[in-house]
């Protein structure tokens, strides 16, 4: 953009422009793009601007940036994965028809109203005066338009909200994830997904519940042409969104903003992969984003010189005694699984004994490299160095328990008020209490039932705490961070 450049953007949702028979609505799609292309070019002259310089170049050279959303949406209904070649293809034709339509659009209002005034001297201008490449040639070919650009695929993490509809060209961001607001817990489910569910017979509450406490929809009960199409954005491998943005790209007059998430694993060479493929493809620019990345920073405040005091007595000498943790035993140590349900979802803890008291104690919720599983990891370390150090089991339940949150999960005595308060609550009941349930059977790598490998290789895909409403789905989309539950946006 130039200088005193500014952004006048609308989305169309491309979810709603679906037939019955799972092809494109091409007719209501032009009429849409259209009158959308009117609406945006009236804005220029009805706005208010903040400067006088940027007011006069949006009427100089009236830039619109005319985009999609409800990519993901369009794809599901038309039964098309995302990373297919069927998709990409498509995504070439939408977007052409889009980008032309517009044009179509504009030039109409140019014979109404005029072209832009600066329209001799840019790409669409006549040959005599037109810009042109270093080499001579025409960048664009002759037209008679309104508006410099029209098209563009901005950020619409907040408008994606509010016309309940995926987020730009973005896959999906979950099936069902937990919502909490006002100290309650509730089920939000894709609701495409469950019509689609309830329309074949394979619906239930508790399937529902399952998806959005696991993370994805790899169930015995979902059919696998269904697991097929509804693929979420950590399903999807990075050359394909790569090759979504490049598809969209080669018809859209500005940038695309999109992000190309990537696992946490990924190493440079596979971050260097995706750049280099989207400068081969024709991208203008990409946003990678791989799973975790972002490390919390340890915030520190200093001052400059410090305070001259006089010198402190000399201190009592202390022979320090060490602690040294008790050693793990050679032939290893039996286990148990607990699985309980915290407002950030389900946390499973693995507790160690020795003698039939907990040596060490390993906790996991969400997905590797978010917040939350560091935080809940780093309370599984120090409970886990406590107990290998002498710390009685009861004294770590007492810490651990009462510690409340933005909000809650069960009632009653079952209530559960954040993740520590659900680790001290388990190794209150199961090692504490003389009244102690049974716990659960022993662990052994050959034990693992197949939900729990289902598990491993399908992780939680839930996302990191919002700072607005503090539920965990704020996601990286469309080269931004934006909550599915609040609209918090950090564009």
């Amino acid at each position: 953009m130039l200088p005193y450049d500014s952004c006048n953007l609308g989305s169309v949702n491309l979810g709603l422009f679906v037939t019955s028979k799972q092809t494109v609505d091409w007719d209501n799609l032009r009429t849409v793009v259209h009158a959308s292309t009117r609406f945006l070019d009236n804005v220029i002259d009805a706005n208010h601007y903040p400067l006088p310089q940027i007011g006069a170049l949006s009427q100089r050279i009236r830039r619109i940036g005319l985009g999609v959303m409800g990519w993901a949406d369009m794809l599901v209904k038309m039964g098309i994965p995302y990373a297919s070649d069927e998709a990409i293809a498509l995504a070439r034709e939408v977007m052409a028809f889009v980008d032309e339509e517009s044009k179509v659009a504009s030039e109409e209002l140019a014979r109404e109203r005029g072209t832009f005034p600066e329209w001799e001297q840019s790409v669409w201008g006549p040959d005599e005066t037109c810009a042109r490449r270093p080499d001579g040639s025409r960048i664009r070919p002759f037209r008679k338009l309104r508006n410099c650009n029209v098209t563009t695929v901005a950020p619409t993490g907040t408008i994606s909200i509010i016309a309940g509809c995926s987020s730009g060209i973005e896959p999906l961001f979950a099936i069902a994830f937990w919502r909490h607001q006002a100290d309650a817990r509730m089920l939000d489910v894709n609701e495409q997904f469950v019509a689609q569910a309830q329309r074949e017979g394979w619906y239930s509450q508790e399937l529902m519940e399952r998806i959005a406490d696991s993370g994805h929809i790899h169930h015995p009960e979902v059919p696998s042409e269904v697991q097929r199409v509804w693929t979420t954005a950590h399903d999807i491998a990075p050359e394909w969104h790569v090759r979504t943005q490049a598809a969209f790209q080669e018809s859209v007059d500005s940038a695309i903003s999109k992000t190309i998430n990537m696992p946490n694993e990924a190493t440079p060479d596979d971050v260097r992969a995706a750049y280099e493929l989207a400068f081969n493809l024709g991208c203008k620019g990409i946003t990678v984003y791989r799973d975790g990345s972002r490390s919390n920073q340890v915030l520190s405040t200093g001052s400059g010189e410090k305070e001259k005091t006089a010198a402190p007595a000399p201190a009592p000498v202390v022979t320090e005694q060490p602690i040294m943790p008790r050693t793990i035993p050679a032939d290893g140590l039996p286990s148990h699984s607990f699985p309980v349900l915290t407002p950030l979802g389900k946390l499973r803890l693995f507790v160690t004994e020795l003698d039939e008291k907990p040596f060490e104690v390993f906790a996991i919720i969400g997905r590797a490299g978010s917040d939350v599983m560091a935080f809940t990891e780093a309370i599984g370390r120090l409970t886990s160095l406590a107990l290998r150090c002498g710390v009685p089991v009861k004294l770590i339940a007492e810490q651990l328990r009462g510690i409340g949150g933005a909000s809650s999960a069960g009632f009653g005595p079952n209530r559960v008020r954040s993740v520590p308060d659900a680790i001290g609550k388990l190794l209150q009941d199961h090692y504490v209490s003389p009244d102690r349930p049974e716990r659960p059977k022993s662990l052994k790598s050959s034990d693992l039932p197949p939900s729990v490998e289902v598990a491993l290789a399908y992780p939680v895909t839930s996302g990191e705490i919002c700072p607005d409403c503090q539920n965990a789905t704020l996601m990286n989309e469309e080269g931004c961070r934006k909550c599915h539950t609040c609209g918090y946006s950090e564009c």
